[in-house]
Parts: C-alpha cells; structure tokens; sequence
C-alpha cells in the first residue's frame, strides 16, 4: 500500500544558537525521515565563520544522534562561504557538495 501522508515539525538541537539564521525542519513518511536546514549567511556576518561550521557540525552530531536514518539537506545562501570549508569542517559526517 502507498501512503503519501507527510508531517513536518521544526527541528532545534539543544545547542541551538540564536546568532546564526539557520533553521532545520523534520519531514517524516510512513517510510522516510528527511532533516532540511536553510541557512542564510550574510556577505559580513557578525560571527567567526570558524563559529557557524562548528555549529553545523554540532548539530549534525545531533541529527546522527536523535534520528540516524535520516537524510538531511543543507541548503540556503552561503554568500562567501565555501562549499569545501563545509565538507571540510563536517568531514566526520557523510556530506557531499551539489
């Protein structure tokens, strides 16, 4: 039998840090669960990017953690920041640039 019910509920890792705009929303099926961050990271931002990577990173840990099969999807503006920094500084984690 298919199903194509959906929920969605925002996701926030009990680290979650305020100075960064970065929001992660669960996606659940019957079959899958699917974590989808956007972020928005500024042309100046006011923030070490050094910071936001080891954000990220940190809540990856978390997503590994709290729901391990699920596929998660960063996605958003990076302005200036570079997807090898990403990959680079998520390396512990399965993550490939697109």
């Amino acid at each position: 039998m298919y199903s194509n019910r959906l929920s969605s509920s925002l996701w926030k890792p009990a680290s979650d840090q305020s100075d960064f705009e970065l929001m992660w929303v669960r996606v659940q099926s019957d079959e899958h669960d699917a974590i989808i961050g956007a972020i928005y990271h500024p042309p100046k931002p006011i923030y070490a990017v050094a910071d936001l990577l080891c954000h990220i990173d940190s809540c990856l840990e978390a997503i590994a953690r709290d729901v391990p099969t699920a596929l998660v999807v960063l996605t958003g503006d990076f302005n200036g920041l570079s997807d090898s920094d990403v990959v680079w500084s998520t390396n512990r984690h399965a993550v490939r640039a697109t």
